[in-house]
């Protein structure tokens, strides 16, 4: 898959595309983005941000791009994905890009790592190469590390699954930048109700409505195609120990992949 393929899937997975964008990749790493703000060779990349210009290897932007996608993430994991992203990261922290930080897993007090997020500075440099694209400096709360670190070891249990199915991963959207499309945009053919316009725009986005009429929403979406080049989109759910059973059974008749925060912190790398 492209770079250009990424962007083109990303921002319009709504419906099955007729666009064949099937991959035999097998890697995790999350592409960097090419935009016209990003400039260069194939390994170099210059991005202007605020007055100051950035020259930035593939490598560091792929971490950007994974830290800013899923706001934090377990420095471990962007190494499985990432050999020398331990390094990068170090690079970046100095540059001001990133921060990483200690973390003490409060569901298992044996599982402690470093944990990557964007700093401000870094979420504008990268708000600057992909003006389309939803990127969080973070993490937003402390309480919610755990939280945010299992989201992306889902997303790596999913990206396996598919792949060991013949599937090719395609498109990703988190559960901030579907809130965001959720309410900012209107259906193409929007009725007067607001809930009937809510629920049609739900529909386009592929998120189940419930009987009482709430939108589920995941944390989350990933679009793919199955071994013939059938397009489909699965919703993934990380639930915590905070959740409810009403709560866990919601999100599993939505039709969620649910993954317990708990085990995903035992799944050490």
């Amino acid at each position: 898959m492209t770079m250009d393929d990424w962007l083109d899937t990303r921002h319009e997975m709504r419906a099955p595309e007729t666009r064949d964008t099937r991959t035999t990749s097998t890697d995790l790493r999350v592409e960097p983005l090419r935009t016209p703000a990003l400039a260069g060779t194939e390994s170099r990349w210059t991005i202007e941000s605020r007055g100051t210009v950035y020259r930035l290897h593939r490598d560091d932007v792929r971490v950007l791009h994974a830290a800013g996608t899923f706001r934090t993430i377990a420095l471990p994991d962007l190494t499985r994905d990432q050999p020398d992203a331990e390094a990068r990261a170090a690079h970046l922290r100095r540059r001001g890009l990133v921060t990483v930080q200690g973390y003490c897993s409060r569901e298992d007090v044996m599982t402690r790592f470093l944990v990557v997020s964007l700093s401000r500075q870094g979420q504008h440099v990268l708000t600057a190469a992909d003006p389309r694209g939803h990127y969080r400096a973070g993490p937003r709360r402390w309480r919610e590390v755990g939280h945010d670190v299992g989201v992306y070891r889902a997303y790596q249990h999913e990206c396996r699954r598919l792949w060991g199915d013949g599937c090719a991963v395609t498109a990703l959207r988190t559960e901030d930048e579907l809130k965001r499309l959720l309410w900012s945009a209107r259906s193409t053919e929007a009725p007067r109700d607001p809930h009937e316009r809510r629920w049609a725009r739900a529909a386009e986005l592929v998120l189940p409505v419930d009987a009482a009429g709430c939108v589920q929403i995941p944390d989350l979406q990933i679009g793919y195609r199955d071994a013939r080049g059938e397009p489909h989109i699965v919703n993934v759910e990380v639930t915590t120990r905070q959740y409810t059973g009403a709560q866990r059974q919601a999100k599993a008749r939505a039709g969620f992949r649910c993954y317990a925060v708990a085990a995903l912190m035992r799944d050490r790398p």
